[in-house]
């Protein structure tokens, strides 16, 4: 992100240049001229001045018209010639999505979503050619991780679902390629894009390598994951244990659909489904027919460079072969500079000094404006305006970028009024020339030596422009028209700026709605300041939710019960309160002395949402609630108090433990045996089973005492209720019908309970 800032200051920066240097006749003078020659250069300068700022608009809009053509050009019906048929794959996805919301646990995710894709498996097994031996396994496993996400937690999975498939030779194949996706989908939602439609593109995959004649070299595993969107439970161990490498490929269009009753299958445009098969079903024909895969010995010096261009090809060389290239463009760029010093100063001029000169202007104007438009964006959201531009999002790039464009050209206008007033256009045009590539090169060094492969996109905004630039000086083209130079120097640039301008788009496509959910204590307005573009929808969740306290000796000291009311956007309730008197700020809810605020958190993120409503309400009526039972307290012979729990309820269960003062959790027997805590202390279990589970046992080891009437630790237990009668409440749903329409509540049932040992 930080890339494409710079990036776009970078750019301006080297359309100055450009004007600048091509207004010269040569390489020109440190001092202004006078007389004839004077006049001459303000002539030219009228009519440069004049017209250049067309050209580079039209320039800058015909990139910006490539990279949306690039980003919406797909397939067309003429072209589909890999086999993969998005009509088919389209007709999976649709029979997914009506199955509804496929949480954990649940029958529509864990019977009926499942035998759907056992079925289609089964047939396309008996469609296949010989040559190929497709077998399908059903797993439930059980397991237990500490993943370093949200600030840290532990998740605990008993009996969920997977489906793999084994696509291979007739006669078997020791290596295999792993295409995964997932069937589950969060609360409330059809999940077409997050997942289904992965799930489709690879039953459709699946269907059309089986069916071919020629047999492949090597296996693939299809594997359908059913719990995903429990942070990676049943399918996060390939990866952790394994140490595997994966691509990524994922719907990113319309993000802000992402978790919502709106991501639907009609959304998803047939020619993206066509795509998407076309690319991995060439990946993994590629692969599963590609002697590498068996021995990748080729490979063995280092990791490799690859980028694609918008959107056509990919580009990939080793990664010590791009060292070598970037250390060789700095030599080359390193002797430019020395060899230009060397010629001003035999002129008297130092230009080395006017150089660093130049470079700290140019740090400083960048710096500068972060900071403007940061104030800014503080201002627009105290003044109650934040997210104001949800709708127009090119009045912020208006508002935000405008106010950064101004800073940069005002501090540089102060530089070339107090420090550099007397000298030439020429002379500045090579200096801050220079001044660019240093901006770039330094960085790209810096990130060489780290050995990270990302140099190249610094390399690419050095090597191409100083190429240009000497491709024009060797061909006098700067003695010609100043219209000529730009033409010259804006063919150099193509490049670097239509692949800059390609992935700095496709970023903010994906992340801009995702930025939108980022909680109440994350400013929208700052953040989209310094990328200067992030739009929201406002996502509620809501919870109906009953509390039970107890004490030390097992007794109930509070109970209540209402509906909690957390937002994911920024503004929280100010846009709901005139739709829903009763919610505002008189029942906003304090964090009370109680692990994770005596709140049920379905995920450890009360720390970006710090902004939470009650409202009292009557217990909801739920059929199964959670057993939480401590089996056996006992002293261990390393001086550890062990408890061992036993907990029976829904499909989701999350455990909050707080150790007491001068208490320590030392142990446990989930994951590792390692306890990971997250901020002041607390520990995040999250829990989830499918059918026909047992009772999760589990124990935890404190070591520290606080004296017989306090207690050791405090443990936490929240149940929740994402399908089936005990979802709903006469509360709330009566609550949700007066959202408005532009919202999207997404709400369940849970309980609380609470216990001191």
């Amino acid at each position: 992100m930080e890339r494409s800032g710079g990036a776009g200051l970078a750019v301006r920066r080297s359309r100055h240049n450009a004007l600048s240097s091509g207004s010269a006749s040569g390489h020109g003078n440190r001092r202004e001229d006078n007389g004839g020659s004077d006049r001459k250069t303000r002539s030219r300068g009228l009519v440069f001045g004049a017209g250049v700022p067309a050209v580079l608009l039209l320039y800058v809009l015909g990139m910006r018209g490539l990279v949306h053509l690039s980003l919406r050009q797909l397939v067309t019906p003429g072209a589909r010639s890999s086999g993969f048929n998005a009509t088919t794959a389209r007709v999976y996805l649709e029979h997914i999505t009506a199955i509804d919301s496929r949480t954990v646990g649940s029958p529509a995710n864990e019977i009926l979503t499942v035998n759907y894709l056992f079925d289609k498996i089964k047939e396309i097994e008996k469609k296949s050619n010989k040559v190929h031996k497709v077998t399908v396994d059903i797993q439930r496993p059980t397991g237990s991780f500490s993943i370093d996400f949200l600030g840290g937690f532990t998740s605990y999975y008993d009996n969920i679902t997977n489906i793999a498939v084994k696509l291979e030779p007739s006669r078997g194949a020791q290596h295999a390629v792993l295409a995964n996706c997932h069937f589950d989908s969060v609360a409330n939602t059809p999940g077409a894009s997050d997942d289904a439609v992965s799930c489709a593109v690879m039953l459709e995959i699946l269907s059309s390598l089986s069916s071919t004649s020629v047999p492949l070299k090597h296996a693939i595993i299809f594997l359908f994951n059913g719990a995903e969107e429990n942070i990676l439970q049943c399918i996060y161990c390939v990866y952790r244990i394994s140490l595997l490498t994966g691509i990524d490929l994922a719907f990113i269009e319309n993000g802000y659909i992402y978790h919502t009753k709106y991501d639907t299958a009609d959304r998803i445009h047939m020619d993206s489904i066509q795509r998407a098969g076309d690319n991995i079903l060439g990946v993994l024909r590629y692969l599963a027919s590609s002697p590498l895969l068996a021995d990748s010995s080729e490979f063995r010096h280092g990791n490799l460079i690859f980028f694609d261009v918008s959107g056509m090809f990919v580009f990939s060389y080793p990664a010590r072969i791009g060292a070598i290239v970037n250390y060789v463009i700095a030599a080359v760029t390193l002797f430019y500079l020395s060899k230009k010093t060397i010629k001003y100063r035999r002129a008297g001029i130092n230009y080395a000094r006017d150089l660093m000169v130049g470079l700290f202007i140019s740090v400083t104007s960048w710096i500068s404006a972060l900071v403007t438009v940061l104030i800014l964006a503080v201002l627009v959201s105290h003044t109650g305006s934040s997210l104001s531009w949800y709708t127009h999002f090119y009045v912020a790039v208006c508002l935000y970028g405008a106010a950064a464009v101004a800073k940069i050209i005002l501090m540089h206008t102060m530089a070339k009024t107090f420090y550099f007033g007397s000298m030439s256009r020429p002379y500045l045009g090579d200096l801050f020339f220079d001044v660019s590539l240093l901006s770039w090169g330094i960085p790209m060094m810096l990130l060489t030596q780290k050995g990270l492969c990302s140099a190249y996109f610094f390399a690419m905004w050095v090597i191409f422009p100083l190429v240009t630039k000497l491709f024009a000086e060797q061909e006098s083209v700067h003695q010609g028209s100043s219209y000529r130079y730009i033409a010259v120097y804006l063919l150099g640039l193509f490049f670097p700026y239509l692949h800059t301008t390609y992935h700095v788009w496709a970023v903010f496509e994906m992340f801009t709605p995702i930025f939108g959910r980022s909680g109440t204590e994350i400013p929208p307005d700052v953040v989209m300041a310094s990328f200067l573009v992030i739009c929201s929808i406002i996502l509620m969740t809501c919870f109906h939710t009953t509390r039970t306290i107890h004490n030390l000796d097992g007794d109930v000291v509070k109970r209540d019960s209402g509906i909690w009311i957390n937002t994911f956007d920024y503004t929280g309730i100010a846009h709901l309160t005139p739709h829903i008197p009763e919610l505002n700020d008189t029942v906003r809810a304090p964090c009370d002395a109680a692990p994770f605020c005596g709140f049920p958190w379905y995920f450890p993120v009360h720390l970006l949402i710090r902004k939470n409503w009650y409202i009292p309400a009557p217990p909801p009526p739920v059929s199964e609630d959670i057993n939480f039972k401590l089996e056996s307290k006992e002293e261990t012979p390393w001086g550890a108090i062990r408890l061992n729990f036993e907990v029976k309820g829904p499909s989701h269960i999350t455990v909050y433990i707080r150790p007491h003062e001068t208490c320590l959790l030392s142990s446990w027997s989930l994951g590792d045996g390692i306890p990971i805590s997250g901020s002041g202390g607390e520990h995040f279990i999250y829990y989830s089973h499918g059918l026909h589970a047992p009772a999760w046992k589990f124990w935890i080891e404190v070591k520290g005492s606080t004296g017989d009437h306090h207690g050791i630790v405090t443990v936490a237990a929240a149940s929740h209720y994402f399908f089936g009668e005990n979802q709903h409440s006469p509360e709330l749903d009566s609550l949700l019908q007066r959202f408005p329409n532009w919202s999207f509540p997404s709400s369940w049932v849970s309980s609380y309970k609470q216990y001191m040992y």
